[in-house]
C-alpha cells in the first residue's frame, strides 16, 4: 500500500518550498513597505499643508523635485476630487453599480505612471538594446502616456500631468 503524505504537508522538494516561502516573504515586505511609504507621504503632505502657505507650495514642491529630495511620485489629487468616487454603471439592466473611492483610483493611476517611468529608465539603460530599438520602445511608452492624458484632470499640480507625443 502506497504511503500518503500527512495532512497539512506540502508535496515537492524542501528547496522549492523554501524558495516559494522566500518569494512570499519578499512580496509581503514589498507591499508593507509600499503601504508605509504611501502613509508617510500623506502625513508629510498634511504637515506641510499646515505650515506652508498655499502660494509657496508649488515652488517648494518643484524645488524638492529638482534637488532630488522628493520623488516624482509625490503627487496630490486636485482638491475638488477629494472624497469623491467613480461610479461604474453597467450597460445592462439589473446589474449593480460599483462605486470606487476616487483616491484609490488616483493612486492606481499614479502607480501606473511610476511603473512606466521605471520601464522607461530600464529601456534607456539596457546594455543590449541598440538606439533604434530604444527609440521604438520609447515611442510606445510615449503613446501610453498620451492615452493617460484623460486623467490629468485629477492632478492638483500641472507639473504632474501625463504628456504624450504632443510635447513642445
Amino acid at each position: 500500500m502506497e504511503e500518503q503524505p500527512a495532512i497539512g504537508t506540502v508535496s515537492g522538494s524542501a528547496a522549492s518550498n523554501d524558495a516559494l516561502a522566500a518569494e512570499v516573504r519578499a512580496a509581503v515586505r514589498e507591499e508593507v513597505s509600499r503601504a508605509l511609504e504611501v502613509e508617510l507621504r500623506a502625513i508629510v503632505r498634511e504637515e506641510l499643508r499646515a505650515v506652508l502657505p498655499d502660494e509657496l507650495r508649488p515652488a517648494f514642491r518643484e524645488e524638492l523635485r529638482q534637488s532630488g529630495l522628493a520623488a516624482s511620485g509625490e503627487v496630490e489629487i486636485a482638491p475638488r476630487w477629494m472624497g469623491g468616487e467613480i461610479l461604474l454603471r453597467p450597460g445592462r439592466e439589473g446589474l449593480q453599480e460599483r462605486p470606487i473611492p476616487i483616491e484609490a483610483f488616483f493612486h492606481k493611476v499614479v502607480m501606473a505612471r511610476e511603473r512606466l517611468r521605471v520601464l522607461e529608465q530600464r529601456i534607456n539603460n539596457h546594455p543590449k538594446l541598440n538606439d533604434a530599438e530604444r527609440l521604438e520602445l520609447q515611442e510606445y511608452i510615449t503613446r501610453i502616456y498620451g492615452s493617460f492624458t484623460t486623467f490629468n484632470v485629477l492632478f492638483a499640480d500641472r507639473l504632474d500631468w501625463f504628456v504624450g507625443s504632443g510635447r513642445g
